[in-house]
């Protein structure tokens, strides 16, 4: 358009206004915005899961004005407590966010003024494009016609009739001895991209995977503990004490989703393997360790700086970020607590409205609110200072099934306004993170983010709603195709947690600096971008006609292990199963 049209004044009529058709060029702070109109609030809506739980596992009909209310009114209540928090979590120079100096490299490397090539290189763009082109060429291989690639289990193949060298060998259900991935995707899905975070985070992760799976999770198994071995090593799905899949539908009323606590006597009690037992249990240390390094480390810091920006003008804190970002007015905080008290009230209203369907009291809303007051800061220094994040999840979970028990639905509720709201007032931060290392006016990024936010929720949740009545057997692995996405692991993982809660109650390099400095951020840019594009043309060419993949031995996403999920112990039967 800059090169194109007119950028002849015109003049309205009857007014001293002029404006001219051409826009200029298009520059990196309109580049950054747009991106941020296109991908705020692009994570699946946390209603889309209730929907999708409620209807497909607990056959029950939830009202799609409610729960797009519940969508819009869950994200809507984060973005109100992100500006309670911004001036310490934004404006402070020690809060430098590692996942958002990837953006920042990848948009001024795309906007880099294009120079002939050095005599003995490349410019930062012409190396994103080289990596993000071999990204998208090699993804073909794995998401399309090998997507076994994710998941190589050498044991498993020698040994394909042994329920112990399959556990062993397993990369997805076991310990995963021998088991590597040669997919990108498989790399950076679970711990999120390697090339972005500090070494003395990748060496704690390690350290911690270690510890987790080689050394406490196998002692519990193999000595049984707590019936460990009459239950696959690792899965997320429940048991009863017959080492079956938990029949849920004995311990809940159908009438209403209550617990039924005389059936669920007569029947079992219930049970999870090992590890996503342990898994719990450390995702709660996790979450109260974070609270009280934030109070140990950064307390002192955090009640200066919160005197320093609501009691005195003086400002300790200010960088070269800060002194150019002044020529900007910031948001009022009036715009963040509207959006809170709007939000907050059209939550409850919602609640107390269709309390038949969603379960929660009032009261409910309130309480998360305060879980989200207490948690944003200390998570949000982690985030931002070594690229982790720690969800909610589980600690929402916990509370709600003590405080208001049998109700599932209700504890998905909770965990959807505590958890999304955190989500998105992190999520906003960070963005906002981005507009201060991008000089972007503040009112302008909010306009961007607020609307994107509205206009992603709505096609988000009209999409999962559409998908419920267009997909055959969606969320019911056993009969859908081979090869389909349409399985809903994170869904049955929802569901698995709702009974569980609801029913039951910078060190950044050493070597090659000059590199690093110039070219990571853009590789690990380029390698997602080629995978993403690869992803978004499957999607849209094959996978919306039903077609996955070349049929063959290869197109199992799994590992090959299917005898990893089977139970050790002796005189328990499974079907699919090897006597043990």
């Amino acid at each position: 358009m800059a090169s194109t049209l007119p950028s002849t004044l015109l003049k309205v009529p009857g007014t001293n206004w002029t404006f001219s058709m051409n826009p200029g060029p298009f520059n990196i702070k309109e580049h950054v915005l747009l991106c941020v109109l296109a991908t705020s609030g692009l994570s699946v809506p946390s209603s889309a899961t209730i929907l999708t739980v409620r209807k497909v596992f607990y056959h029950k009909y939830l009202n799609f004005w409610v729960g797009l209310l519940l969508t819009l009114t869950s994200q809507m209540l984060g973005y109100g407590f992100a500006g309670i928090f911004m001036k310490f979590l934004v404006n402070n120079p020690y809060m430098w966010y590692p996942f958002t100096l990837v953006d920042v490299f990848l948009y001024r490397s795309i906007h880099e003024v294009m120079k002939s090539r050095p005599q003995r290189g490349i410019t930062k763009f012409q190396f994103f494009i080289l990596a993000a082109v071999t990204s998208f060429a090699y993804a073909i291989v794995p998401g399309y016609f090998f997507p076994s690639l994710g998941a190589l289990s050498v044991v498993c193949w020698l040994w394909k009739d042994s329920v112990t060298a399959q556990l062993i060998g397993s990369g997805r259900n076991g310990f995963g001895i021998g088991s590597f991935a040669l997919d990108w995707n498989a790399i950076a899905a679970y711990s999120g991209n390697p090339l972005v975070y500090p070494l003395s985070t990748i060496i704690n992760m390690t350290t911690g995977f270690i510890f987790f799976l080689y050394i406490i999770t196998p002692i519990a198994y193999f000595t049984n503990s707590n019936n460990a071995r009459h239950f696959p090593f690792s899965s997320t799905r429940l048991f009863d004490k017959y080492g079956h899949l938990y029949n849920v539908s004995k311990v809940v009323k159908d009438t209403d989703l209550t617990f039924n606590s005389k059936a669920y006597q007569g029947y079992s009690n219930l049970y999870l393997s090992v590890v996503y037992l342990f898994a719990l249990g450390f995702e709660f240390a996790a979450v109260t360790a974070s609270l009280s390094h934030f109070i140990a480390f950064y307390g002192r810091d955090a009640w200066q700086q919160f005197k320093q920006a609501y009691v005195s003008s003086n400002n300790s804190t200010e960088d070269v970020h800060n002194r150019l970002m002044k020529k900007y007015k910031p948001v009022p905080q009036c715009w963040y607590l509207a959006i809170l008290i709007t939000a907050v009230g059209l939550a409850i209203l919602s609640c107390e409205a269709f309390g038949d369907q969603l379960q929660l009291p009032y009261w409910g809303i309130l309480f998360s609110c305060l879980l989200i007051l207490i948690f944003v800061l200390p998570l949000g220094v982690l985030q931002a200072t070594t690229g982790q994040y720690i969800s909610l999840n589980l600690i929402s979970e916990m509370l709600v099934g003590y405080i208001y028990p049998g109700k599932p639905i209700a504890n998905m509720v909770f965990k959807a306004y505590s958890v999304t709201a955190e989500d998105f007032a992190l999520a906003f931060i960070s963005e906002l993170k981005l507009a201060h290392y991008m000089k972007i006016a503040p009112k302008s990024m909010f306009v961007a983010q607020i609307i994107g936010t509205f206009v992603s929720s709505v096609v988000g949740f009209a999409t999962s709603w559409w998908l419920l009545s267009a997909v055959e057997h969606i969320c019911d692995p056993k009969n859908l195709p081979k090869g389909s996405p349409w399985t809903c692991p994170s869904k049955n993982n929802a569901y698995s947690t709702s009974v569980v809660w609801g029913v039951i109650g910078p060190q950044l390099y050493r070597k090659y600096k000059d590199w690093w400095a110039k070219y990571n951020y853009v590789l690990s840019n380029g390698l997602d971008v080629g995978v993403a594009f690869l992803s978004l043309l499957t999607s849209l060419c094959l996978g919306m006609s039903d077609i996955y993949g070349v049929n063959w031995w290869g197109l199992d996403a799994g590992d090959h292990c299917p005898l990893a999920q089977c139970p050790t112990a002796p005189g328990v039967s499974v079907d699919g199963c090897p006597a043990p």
